[in-house]
């Protein structure tokens, strides 16, 4: 397909039925948000999602609501002059939806130790 991003090729919900990841709002989706917490390009997805006009859908294993409270924190980081992995909400986010601790550390750019921390406290 032209203009479509290679990472697509890769993902987990490839050949699925797409009406799935696009529910009618109330509509559950634990069971795509599972399929996406396995898949091997979540995090492209999810920053696809975030960087491109798209709005509807499910995305990088987060809802339409999830990836605006992401786009918020991102812009109040920046403009307090943080990088997102300072932010241990979104590390606490991620962990939740099923990421492992180094595939938030690379996406969030921060170090394992840090992750841990931020999940840790987040348990607490």
């Amino acid at each position: 397909m032209i203009g479509t991003p290679g990472w697509m090729g890769a993902a987990a919900c490839k050949g699925c039925d797409t009406n799935r990841w696009f529910p009618e709002r109330g509509e559950p989706t634990d069971d795509v948000k599972a399929i996406c917490r396995a898949c091997p390009v979540i995090a492209e997805c999810l920053e696809y999602a975030l960087t491109t006009p798209e709005r509807a859908g499910v995305w990088g294993g987060t809802s339409e609501k999830e990836r605006h409270r992401i786009r918020r924190q991102r812009q109040r980081a920046r403009r307090a002059g943080r990088p997102n992995a300072a932010n241990p909400d979104e590390a606490q986010r991620l962990h939740r939806n099923g990421w492992p601790t180094e595939r938030i550390a690379a996406e969030l750019g921060a170090s394992q130790r840090t992750i841990q921390r931020h999940v840790k406290d987040g348990a607490a």
